[in-house]
């Protein structure tokens, strides 16, 4: 028998939803935090170091992501494959997780870009 129990499924399928909460409030810190002026001048390999650090943020949320959405695909064939060991709400709550991937995954590139090309002021 798996370990599939009922706090792992859901904590399985809420793992892409955490993460991409965590970069937007630590995204938004960045962001706001950067465009005070001792940072506006800083430059890391040529970047304003605001881009920089957003640009780094960004890119390891979606790739956190996307472990996530696996391990959750991962959970729905597990699922699939032995029918008779899990209900329907199993499945339900494989499905809605990799739905609340995906939608993390959009949500967080989309904060990325708008972050990214947001003038401090």
């Amino acid at each position: 028998m798996t370990t599939l129990s009922r706090g792992n499924q859901l904590r399985t399928a809420a793992a892409a939803p955490a993460v991409a909460i965590g970069y937007a409030l630590i995204a938004l810190v960045v962001a706001r935090v950067g465009c005070q002026p001792p940072f506006l001048d800083t430059e890391v390999f040529g970047v304003p170091a605001t881009a920089f650090l957003l640009l780094a943020l960004t890119v390891s949320a979606l790739i956190l992501i996307m472990f996530a959405a696996l391990n959750t695909w991962r959970t729905l064939r597990l699922v699939r494959r032995r029918r008779r060991a899990f209900d329907a709400r199993t499945r339900a709550i494989a499905v809605v997780g990799i739905a609340l991937a995906a939608l993390a995954l959009a949500a967080t590139a989309w904060v990325g870009v708008t972050l990214l090309q947001t003038p401090c002021t």
